[in-house]
């Protein structure tokens, strides 16, 4: 999983894997190598399968405990991957619902869109959006959604819009009970349904960022190119080429999204299939990552993938992420 196994030690692998869980079925370890080696294969169709069919023997609560396990229960597979998904149209009345405080400029071009809770906007927003005012020179427009802000929040939100082209909402949720493995995948993931929602408001593109990175560059490697080099595409995904498995290989931290047919198809299909898991309490960590994979490779199996314009997460000279939280 970290992508630096030759293709001899795989194959070693698995073979071990094997011969571990004709000795052990419920070794979840040696089950989660021999479906690492199938994605290495391109074929996580199989590997999806394979796990559905070793997870039947544990229960509901050990699949969740379990690492792999529960990684591997949120990925789906093949031409039939995404059939049976709610419409993400519909979606919305099963969470808290979006409260819109103030719409960016009206305007075609693109909107960079960032969420986060009430800590990551102090401990990590502030400082993205203080990039944007000093390399855009507050000509880029950004909408910024905030799950549980202050008052303290809001009000520097305010003063910020006062100098940036922004759009504002919020969402309340109480979170009594919620362990912190739930709370936070929670924020990970909602995004992508706020996403779809101002999509099918606005129409417009989204560029959509990490609370926790800065922007970069300006001239030659400013926003105004990253959004040049998505001209013509449906989808901006960034790749780890790394082959780190379906959970690692599109990375989040950035993602475009164009409002062209399949632009839009494909962005709420990926908020539908996180929704879905999230509404049925088997949403866990990644699950942010899971969904646009399995909704690329099932598009892509039926002949209807978007045009995506790929870029390397070890190369994006546009943004720098935070490493260490």
């Amino acid at each position: 999983q970290a992508g630096q196994a030759p293709e001899t030690l795989l194959e070693r692998a698995a073979r071990t894997a094997l011969t571990v869980l004709r000795r052990n079925p419920r070794d979840a370890r040696a089950a989660a190598a021999v479906a690492y080696r199938f994605y290495r294969r391109g074929r996580t169709d199989l590997a999806s399968r394979f796990m559905r069919r070793v997870s039947r023997r544990f229960t509901a609560a050990e699949v969740a405990a379990d690492f792999e396990l529960r990684l591997w229960s949120m990925v789906r597979a093949g031409r039939r991957a995404l059939d049976g998904l709610p419409e993400a149209d519909a979606l919305p009345d099963s969470f808290p619902p979006l409260d819109l405080l103030a719409e960016p400029p009206a305007g075609e071009g693109p909107l960079l869109a960032v969420s986060c809770d009430d800590g990551y906007y102090r401990r990590f927003a502030t400082g993205l959006l203080d990039s944007v005012e000093a390399l855009a020179g507050g000509g880029v427009a950004v909408h910024v959604h905030v799950v549980n802000p202050s008052p303290e929040t809001l009000a520097d939100l305010a003063r910020r819009g006062e100098r940036l082209p922004l759009g504002i909402s919020r969402e309340r949720v109480d979170f009594t009970g919620w362990d912190d493995h739930r709370r936070t995948t929670y924020y990970a993931c909602i995004r992508f349904l706020r996403w779809h929602q101002l999509m099918t408001r606005w129409g417009r593109p989204l560029l959509h960022l990490d609370a926790d990175c800065t922007l970069a560059g300006n001239g030659a490697s400013g926003i105004g190119s990253l959004t040049e080099r998505m001209q013509g595409c449906d989808v901006a995904l960034l790749r780890d080429a790394r082959w780190r498995g379906p959970t690692r290989e599109i990375t989040v931290c950035f993602a475009g999204f164009q409002p062209t047919p399949r632009g839009r198809a494909f962005l709420a299909l990926t908020a539908a299939y996180i929704g879905a898991f999230l509404r049925e309490g088997r949403g866990y960590w990644m699950l942010d990552q899971a969904a646009p994979f399995a909704v690329l490779d099932a598009l892509e199996r039926q002949g209807e993938g978007p045009r995506v314009r790929w870029f390397d997460v070890l190369d994006f000279p546009w943004v720098r992420f935070v490493g260490v939280k």
